[in-house]
């Protein structure tokens, strides 16, 4: 049976809003990965719990709004 999630080593993008986010870092930190990515995961592009909120730039600075 093929596991749930699939994180790769390197550099990459990683999906802070996947269901399975927290299986991916534990599995990143068991392994010593120092960098680890989404890559070819089929979860890389679930988007469903992220908040909906704006990015705004002050000063060179990011911050978020949450929008109502």
């Amino acid at each position: 049976m093929k596991p749930k999630c699939q994180p790769e080593r390197g550099m990459g993008s990683r999906n802070i809003y996947c269901g399975f986010y927290d299986r991916c870092l534990d599995i990143a930190i068991n392994k010593c990965w120092g960098k680890w990515n989404c890559g070819r995961c089929r979860h890389s592009n679930n988007y469903e719990a992220a908040p909906d909120m704006m990015l705004f730039i002050n000063h060179s600075i990011p911050y978020y709004e949450f929008v109502n």
